[in-house]
């Protein structure tokens, strides 16, 4: 089962609501350009909540490449990266 792609910002908007209301800290797995496109949305007043990690594999080890809020924005609206 799955959401929407057209339900997807609108599902972020609402699930951003509730873990700032109750001061909830998300940690989300997705392998979806359309999921995180709708995290952004929703935090699109302020990046500075969203955090994403990427698996990448450097020397046969798998290495975390961090992104925080703002970088991610840049990488996906304005260069169009994938970066799931």
């Amino acid at each position: 089962m799955g959401i929407h792609t057209k339900l997807i910002p609108t599902f972020f908007n609402g699930l951003v609501k509730v873990c700032n209301q109750y001061n909830i800290q998300l940690f989300a797995t997705t392998h979806s350009l359309e999921e995180l496109d709708g995290m952004l949305k929703a935090t699109e007043r302020d990046y500075s909540q969203l955090s994403v990690y990427r698996l990448e594999t450097a020397n046969d080890q798998k290495q975390p490449k961090h992104f925080l809020g703002e970088k991610l924005k840049v990488l996906r609206y304005e260069l169009g990266q994938d970066v799931c």
